[in-house]
């Protein structure tokens, strides 16, 4: 099945029988926690093309990200946005700049985490690193498989 969420139903150009629409806020957690709770979870892939700001897109990925199954793929377009002061940046077209608040900036603090395993034990090959080590690890620091970044867009893969 296909799961949607948008603020309205203005910009449905899909549909069929696999297609279930949720309409919300999707930097509402309320209306997330909702949703997961509708749905039950377990997706394989997420793609945020929702509202675009950094409120929007972090909340998404906190609240979504624990609800993607194992090989599952988390994706974030548009990530131009930033940097412009409307959707949660500091800059403008002529002059972009991100805040530490900014989603980039989120996504690239989920960047040690993904190399933890690997430096607190010296092995480098993480199936081969010592049994117990991932309980000792936060959540994004034991579920983030990789993270690969293009213009405007990134790609959270989950172990």
């Amino acid at each position: 099945d296909l799961y949607f969420i948008d603020i309205t139903n203005s910009a449905i150009e899909y549909v069929s029988n696999r297609s279930h629409y949720y309409f919300l806020d999707q930097g509402n957690l309320t209306d997330l926690n909702a949703f997961i709770q509708t749905t039950g979870g377990g997706f394989d892939i997420i793609i945020d093309d929702g509202g675009h700001t950094m409120q929007q897109q972090i909340t998404s990925f906190k609240a979504l990200f624990p609800c993607l199954n194992s090989g599952g793929i988390y994706v974030i377009e548009d990530l131009h946005t930033s940097y412009w002061r409307e959707y949660g940046g500091q800059g403008t077209l002529s002059h972009p700049k991100a805040t530490k608040r900014s989603t980039t900036e989120f996504l690239k603090h989920l960047v040690d985490p993904l190399n933890l395993i690997a430096a607190k034990t010296a092995c480098a090959d993480q199936s081969k690193a010592p049994k117990g080590i991932e309980e000792t690890l936060a959540p994004y620091e034991k579920e983030i498989k990789g993270i690969y970044f293009a213009s405007g867009i990134c790609f959270i893969y989950k172990r």
